[in-house]
């Protein structure tokens, strides 16, 4: 144990404490807080108490954190054998100070940790030998504020899941410092991350899982959190969530993070903001978020938010969209922190486009039912064509588990559809050509099996569609058809 000097009684003033804790080598020092109470300032420019992880510089160390107040520091994990406490105290004010106690655990046994150091490396437990079965392991890595973590995967052996996903041995990664912070995946043996992960902000949380079956070598990861910034790009990712970097306190310092989030083509994104109170003004000046209908900084303003008292939602119109979070002077608000979901229930009009299986090409989502409505202009029809397609197969020659089901009706009619064709399997559909000018095009997954999905295009048949060229003729049409007994228009 160590503790300020006269704890529980008032510290002196004036004094200077250093503790170095070693322990051997191979081991790693963990320091938890019992009691913490010192002067308080926003920046710890008066007495505080400043931890050094001195394995990466012996002479200081890279700072852990410098703490004040009255809350207690976190458990803190240095990456060695080797740990510096230094509690300063000025000529002012005095409280009843802290008190923590340390250990030294052996590295290759030990799962775990908060880290606060700019570099370091986070192992499977026992790597490079086999990992434990029925293990749970969790790591907070933390850099400085307007800092980002780049984690490098230099070496990944998991047990293989399955396409349920990774049910059996796992690794976790969340962008935050909490096991609620919004995924950034999780992986096993045959669902390997990238080699570089980057974070949206200053924090990160990692968490390994193994089952009582098999066992590998286990992973090694390095961080450095050098790199200044905050936001990122998500694609491929049907739903999550994003907070505003320290969230749920201020953010301290200046900054401007853009995230820029694509969906599947034909779907499009809607936000909905369970908190925000980036700044509490009428109008939003210097702390606020901007959210265009696109990922271009030019593209289609949505608006400027900066304060709500209650859950809100936000849509695009395409499958893209652009948050930029503008913090002037560090914000004195909570921040924000917002949930993002692939819409896949739309109607779709134009002359063609693309419509693709939510997370297309990955393996789509579980529990889904999905319907795309394509309006042709009246009097025209419609041609589908489809590129890719892996659905879960059929059950005695029917598709009744995960299926798409193509229909088509005529605008404004009181007939009930007309199914065009229910699709499964692995082989592509054939060409579709409607009679109709409104197409139905229904995707449903249940909770067992997941496959990749597909992609089609559509397209007009008919009169009509987009011209491409410095000049030209065009003619304009509006006639009755005879033969169909409807008005048709160019």
């Amino acid at each position: 144990v160590i503790q300020s000097p006269g704890h529980p009684e008032i510290y002196p003033h004036g004094v200077t404490c250093k503790w170095v804790i070693r322990g051997e080598p191979g081991e790693i020092i963990r320091v938890t807080w019992a009691s913490f109470n010192i002067e308080a300032n926003a920046r710890c420019l008066y007495d505080h108490v400043e931890i050094f992880d001195n394995s990466t510089l012996f002479e200081t160390g890279h700072s852990m954190g410098r703490f004040c107040g009255s809350t207690l520091p976190p458990v803190m994990t240095s990456s060695d054998n080797t740990v510096t406490v230094v509690f300063t105290s000025d000529h002012s004010v005095a409280h009843d100070g802290f008190m923590a106690s340390y250990a030294a655990l052996n590295a290759s046994r030990t799962c775990g940790g908060n880290y606060f150091t700019q570099y370091g490396v986070l192992r499977s437990p026992g790597y490079p030998n086999r990992y434990p079965n029925r293990r749970i392991c969790a790591w907070t890595i933390t850099v400085p504020a307007g800092r980002q973590i780049r984690l490098n995967v230099t070496d990944f052996q998991l047990e293989n899941g399955t396409r349920r996903g990774c049910i059996y041995d796992s690794l976790e990664i969340r962008n935050g410092g909490q096991d609620t912070s919004p995924l950034i995946g999780k992986f096993c043996g045959n669902n390997k991350p990238p080699t570089i992960i980057p974070s949206f902000a200053h924090s990160l949380y990692l968490k390994f899982s193994s089952d009582g079956s098999r066992s590998f070598k286990g992973f090694s990861i390095t961080w450095d959190g050098t790199s200044t910034g905050c936001g990122g790009t998500i694609t491929g990712s049907p739903q999550g969530s994003i907070m505003s970097p320290n969230y749920p306190q201020h953010y301290g310092i200046s900054a401007e993070c853009v995230w820029k989030i694509t969906v599947n083509q034909g779907s499009v994104v809607q936000l909905t903001f369970v908190d925000l109170e980036v700044q509490r003004r009428p109008v939003c000046f210097s702390e606020f978020i901007e959210i265009r209908d696109g990922v271009n900084r030019n593209s289609k303003l949505i608006g400027k938010y900066c304060y709500s008292d209650s859950i809100f939602v936000v849509n695009s119109t395409t499958n893209s969209i652009r948050l930029k979070y503008v913090s002037r002077f560090g914000g004195s608000g909570r921040g924000f922190h917002l949930l993002y979901q692939t819409i896949c229930d739309r109607v779709i009009e134009g002359f063609g486009s693309v419509i693709e299986s939510p997370n297309f090409p990955k393996a789509y989502p579980h529990n889904r039912n999905c319907t795309w409505t394509i309006r042709a202009p009246v009097g025209n029809m419609i041609n589908i064509s489809f590129s890719h397609f892996a659905i879960e197969g059929p059950r005695r020659n029917e598709c009744v588990h995960d299926f798409l089901q193509v229909s088509e009706v005529a605008r404004n009619s009181r007939t009930p559809s007309t199914l065009i064709g229910k699709y499964c399997g692995s082989n592509v559909p054939p060409l579709i050509a409607s009679t109709k000018d409104t197409v139905y095009v229904n995707f449903v997954s249940d909770s067992s099996m997941a496959y990749n999905g597909f992609r089609l295009e559509w397209i007009l048949s008919g009169c009509g569609g987009r011209l491409v060229g410095a000049w030209g003729q065009l003619m304009l049409v509006s006639f009755f058809s005879a033969q169909n007994d409807i008005l048709v228009q160019c």
